[in-house]
């Protein structure tokens, strides 16, 4: 004896994964848009401080849409890299990768959570 399935059990399943999805697919944004800011924040406490124009350069946004969800954090003066990655004159103070790295748990927890919560 199998088990039966009648169609509106079938077209019920349909719509509550198509609602998880929409709802992950939400959450997944914020979560970004939570790493984004996060990134932002460490950057700028681990930045080195001269005039200040490194730390007041440095800026975070994200665009999130229907499964599509991007984000960047970036110092946009022109010396920034120079502080990151150091010349052949001066060590690297590295600020951005660093607040990078130091974020990205965060964001996998946030997406392994998210992603069990849509198939249960």
């Amino acid at each position: 004896m199998g088990a039966r399935l009648d169609q509106s059990q079938l077209e019920r399943f349909a719509v509550d994964l198509h609602a998880a999805g929409s709802r992950a697919d939400v959450r997944l944004g914020q979560a970004v848009r939570r790493f984004v800011f996060e990134v932002e924040a460490a950057a700028k406490v681990t930045a080195p401080v001269d005039t200040g124009a490194l730390r007041s350069s440095i800026g975070g946004a994200s665009k999130t849409g229907v499964g599509r969800h991007v984000g960047a954090v970036d110092a946009t003066v022109g010396y920034a890299g120079f502080v990151e990655y150091g010349t052949s004159t001066q060590a690297p103070q590295p600020f951005l990768g660093p607040a990078f790295d130091g974020a990205v748990p965060g964001l996998v927890q946030a997406a392994l959570r998210i992603g069990a919560e849509a198939i249960q």
